[in-house]
C-alpha cells in the first residue's frame, strides 16, 4: 500500500512539474511575440514593459536607429531552456529582405512575468534566396 501511494505521489509531482514548464514556455513565447510586434511598430514605450532593467539600456540605443531598424516578416522559437527564474530561448527570425537571423535570448522571471534580458545575434546569419522563402520553414 505504501508503495502504491509513493508511486502515485511521484506521478502527480511529475505531472505538476510538466504543467508548470508548459505554462512557462507559453508565457516566454508570448513575451517573444510581443517583443517582435513592438520592434516592428517601433513602440519602445511598450517594449520597456517587457524588458529587464539591463535590457532597457539596450532599448535606448536601439531607439536611436529609428526607421533604419529592420522589420521582421516572421519568427519562430526553436528551443527554450528554463532554469528556475531564468530561461534561454533560441529564435530564428526572417526580416522583410529575406535575411535569416538566429537570436539567443535570455529571459528572467520577475514578479511572475518573463522579461527580455539579454540577446546574442548569430554570426551565421544567412540570406534566404527569394524562391526559398516560401519553402523555408523556420
Amino acid at each position: 500500500m505504501k508503495r502504491v501511494i509513493f508511486v502515485l505521489l511521484a506521478v502527480l509531482l511529475c505531472l505538476a512539474g510538466c504543467s508548470s514548464e508548459r505554462h512557462n514556455e507559453k508565457a516566454i513565447n508570448e513575451t517573444l511575440e510581443l517583443f517582435y510586434k513592438y520592434i516592428n511598430k517601433r513602440d519602445f514605450k511598450s517594449l520597456a514593459t517587457i524588458c529587464s532593467p539591463g535590457m532597457k539600456k539596450n532599448l535606448e540605443i536601439m531607439e536611436t536607429f529609428g526607421d533604419d531598424m529592420v522589420v521582421y516578416h516572421s519568427w519562430k522559437t526553436k528551443s527554450i531552456i528554463i532554469h528556475g527564474n531564468k530561461a534561454v530561448a533560441e529564435v530564428v527570425a526572417v526580416d522583410t529582405f529575406g535575411n535569416k537571423t538566429s537570436c539567443v535570448w535570455r529571459l528572467v522571471k520577475v514578479g511572475g512575468a518573463w522579461l527580455m534580458d539579454v540577446f546574442n545575434l548569430s554570426a551565421a546569419d544567412e540570406v534566404v534566396e527569394e524562391g526559398n522563402l516560401q519553402k523555408e520553414t523556420i
